[in-house]
């Protein structure tokens, strides 16, 4: 059965089987209907659905009544000013089984971290050139945008990780890629943070040396 949206808490969840997030691309050229009956289609294969959608979109109104008036179960993404939505983000990832979207994104990276079988499905998110034309980096760069198009379609996506070229319920997990994909073997200590970012004591010093002499100031390594 699909997950009761009202009795949807992340307090009152704990580890779901054979549970599956549906995370909903923004700005996708199919419709909503064609959507939400690919994924009526897929809960034969899990015993609970819920969709992730972007914070924007939920602002906005998109998508959020269809979901309603199906009785899909949804839940709001994140947003660019949320400081905690990472820590949000984890929190689901840890409980569902997969996490299955329509276009490539960060969120494929985050959730295979956390031990989700991921699975890129569902109708396709295709950006159209238009899109970008607005965009300030392809406005000032417009022979950039064709080549950004054709890296967001799916047989380029694939081609680059086939892993991810499975079902919902055909999918696996990677935890290895993950890692590699968020930089895990290169990451810095907290000790070492500080002296990238010029944290220390001294850095205070010498910033407000320079302030005080109008010296240009060093930028963070």
């Amino acid at each position: 059965m699909l997950l009761d949206r009202q009795s949807f808490t992340l307090t009152n969840l704990r580890w779901i089987e054979s549970a599956v997030v549906f995370w909903l691309c923004q700005r996708t050229q199919h419709t909503i209907r064609n959507y939400i009956d690919w994924i009526l289609s897929q809960r034969a294969h899990f015993d609970n659905v819920l969709v992730c959608v972007a914070q924007s979109c939920v602002d906005s109104g998109y998508w959020v009544n269809d979901f309603d008036r199906e009785g899909i179960a949804w839940v709001a993404g994140a947003a660019i000013d949320d400081g905690n939505a990472l820590v949000r983000m984890r929190t689901l990832f840890s409980m569902f089984e997969v996490v299955t979207s329509n276009a490539i994104g960060s969120h494929f990276a985050y959730a295979a971290l956390h031990g989700c079988r991921i699975s890129l499905s569902g109708p396709e998110h295709r950006i159209a050139p238009e899109d970008l034309t607005t965009v300030g980096f392809y406005r000032d760069h417009p022979d950039l945008i064709e080549p950004a198009v054709h890296r967001t379609r799916r047989e380029t996506i694939v081609a680059q990780y086939p892993h991810l070229d499975k079902p919902p319920s055909e999918s696996e997990t990677a935890i290895q890629w993950a890692r590699s994909e968020v930089g895990d073997d290169i990451k810095k200590t907290p000790q070492q943070m500080v002296e990238v970012l010029r944290w220390r004591w001294y850095h205070r010093m010498q910033r407000n040396v320079r302030r005080t002499f109008g010296l240009p100031l060093r930028k963070a390594a």
